[in-house]
């Protein structure tokens, strides 16, 4: 087995640039009630302990500085969150060590049960009605909660609507694979201010090799807690409509993935398909995308030092099911997730949310994410 140990250093690299200068701690999408740091293990019942810190950073009197404005970064580091700053960050007690569970205050997550068989998810699936919205380039109507180092492998960074199953929607799935040697903790931003437009979001950690194992393992899971009555998502996930995404590795991994059955799309950023998974230099021919079976958006940086451009133009070309493809003027790999999480929230609420009138800003040539800094093409609709 050939691993180019240069790539996988530039990476590193990238990623503790990336992780200083833009991410200076994690920065809580507005409406954030929790950050929850569970112990490794079983799924356990809400341990409740922790200080809550509110929006002003007080805790018990004393400050607390808060990393970040609260805002997004997109290609022009402009995107707003409505000026709103309520968020709340769970940490542990005094003389509590990292391992102290926490759990989200709303409900329960059960005894560790490990649920009904995972296929069977549910009878039938209705599409999520969302609130609507004005903006996908901002947060939407729902606090959310977070939890870190949670999931089927406990690597996972969860993130979802505080309240669930509100009027009784059924909240669609997004799962996410992180760059390679990053974890959900550097996404933070971009995955919470995906749930609060109504969306259970998994961020799992991915891995020159592994095959996209862990991000089925993500399906798996929360169709499993859907189905287990002591889960806090208890028959308020939408199974019929699941989406998988990933940046970088994610993405590449996520090619592995995108032929299971209950997907609805895929979104691949800044990481176009290998031919040989371990070996990011080998000869790249797009089979990724002769390969899928459901619609898919390809998101791409201009200025992408892996070549991310050119081997996504390859999948593109070798597409056989509706697709979109945009290269992001004036943004680079590292950033790709954050300048295209407008992309992705209107591609996940077209797609999961059902809102077929945003068809045309994926569309039509005068769409919202076919000018300015959006150079992009369609086929196959």
């Amino acid at each position: 087995m050939k691993i180019d140990t240069t790539y996988i250093t530039l990476v590193f690299l990238s990623i503790c640039v990336a992780c200083t200068s833009s991410n200076s701690g994690p920065t809580a999408n507005a409406g954030t009630d929790t950050i929850a740091q569970p112990e490794a293990g079983p799924l356990d019942p809400i341990n409740e302990s922790g200080i809550v810190i509110d929006g002003s950073g007080a805790v018990g009197g004393t400050t607390v500085s808060q990393a970040g404005s609260g805002g997004l970064a997109d290609a022009r580091q402009s995107i707003s969150t409505g000026g709103k700053d309520d968020s709340s960050v769970v940490v542990p007690e005094s003389g509590k060590d990292s391992g102290e569970t926490l759990r989200p205050e709303a409900g329960s997550t059960g005894d560790g049960s490990t649920g009904n068989d995972a296929s069977l998810g549910d009878a039938s699936s209705s599409v999520a009605t969302l609130p609507a919205v004005t903006s996908v380039d901002t947060a939407g109507p729902f606090r959310t909660t977070q939890a870190l180092n949670t999931g089927p492998s406990r690597t996972s960074g969860l993130f979802y609507p505080t309240e669930l199953g509100i009027d009784g929607l059924k909240h669609p799935v997004f799962v996410w694979g992180c760059g390679g040697m990053s974890s959900p903790a550097n996404y933070i931003d971009v995955l919470a201010q995906i749930a609060s437009h109504g969306f259970v979001v998994i961020g799992e950690v991915s891995a020159i090799g592994d095959n996209g194992v862990p991000l089925v393992a993500c399906i798996d899971w929360i169709i499993n807690e859907n189905n287990r009555a002591q889960s806090v998502f208890f028959q308020k996930v939408d199974t019929g409509k699941i989406a998988l995404g990933g940046h970088s590795i994610g993405s590449v991994n996520s090619f592995l993935v995108a032929t299971d059955p209950r997907l609805t799309t895929t979104i691949h950023v800044a990481g176009g398909s290998l031919d040989n998974i371990n070996d990011p230099n080998a000869e790249t021919t797009g089979k990724g995308g002769k390969s899928l079976i459901h619609p898919v958006a390809y998101i791409c940086s201009e200025n992408d030092m892996f070549g991310n451009v050119e081997k996504t133009e390859k999948d593109y070309a070798n597409t056989t099911v509706p697709a979109f493809m945009t290269i992001m003027s004036g943004t680079e790999h590292i950033g790709a997730a954050r300048a295209g999480l407008p992309v992705m929230t209107g591609w996940l609420r077209w797609h999961l949310g059902g809102e077929t009138e945003r068809r045309a800003m994926f569309l039509e040539p005068a769409g919202e994410f076919c000018t300015g800094i959006y150079v992009s093409k369609n086929k196959n609709w």
